[in-house]
């Protein structure tokens, strides 16, 4: 987005529709799945309170008499979460960022303290990691760029053995 106008919620709406997997109803209409039920929600509502935006999943639930929707708010969470990293240094992001777990790890090993973390954590953590990592490779050059970033892991710790 151009960095010299103000994001508007429209902008948040576009980024959150983007971002969510989507199916078309009966009529052709987009629907956006909602990640805190899994069910498709009808549209996306952004609410914008002191320069925040806050991003909800609309679900049509029939109606309540009077031909009036029945409509239910999933709340879907903030675009940016600047108000939590006022007391915590772990850049926390919203929903809507796709890389946001990778950033979330990169950050934490930065803020490691390796005077308070025993070699048990530390291994316990990188064990998690690279299940997860296994489970994700795709193909062989997947494969071959873990092996190597691995490959390094162990040096440093065998050169901060020595």
């Amino acid at each position: 987005m151009n960095s010299s106008r103000r994001i508007t919620k429209e902008d948040v709406r576009e980024i959150a529709k983007k971002s969510l997997p989507k199916k078309l109803d009966e009529k052709g209409r987009e629907l956006y799945k909602c990640p805190r039920c899994s069910e498709f929600a009808r549209y996306i509502d952004v609410d914008e309170r002191d320069g925040h935006f806050y991003i909800y999943a609309i679900h049509y639930n029939g109606t309540r008499g009077h031909g009036k929707p029945k409509l239910e708010r999933h709340y879907l969470g903030a675009l940016e979460y600047d108000y939590v990293e006022r007391f915590n240094n772990i850049n926390l992001q919203g929903l809507f960022n796709e890389k946001r777990h990778v950033e979330y790890i990169k950050n934490a090993a930065n803020q490691i303290d390796s005077d308070r973390l025993t070699a048990y954590d530390f291994a316990e953590t990188l064990d998690s990691l690279s299940k997860n990592l296994k489970s994700m490779i795709i193909d062989e050059n997947d494969k071959k760029i873990l092996e190597e970033k691995m490959k390094k892991i162990f040096q440093l710790l065998e050169k901060k053995d020595h």
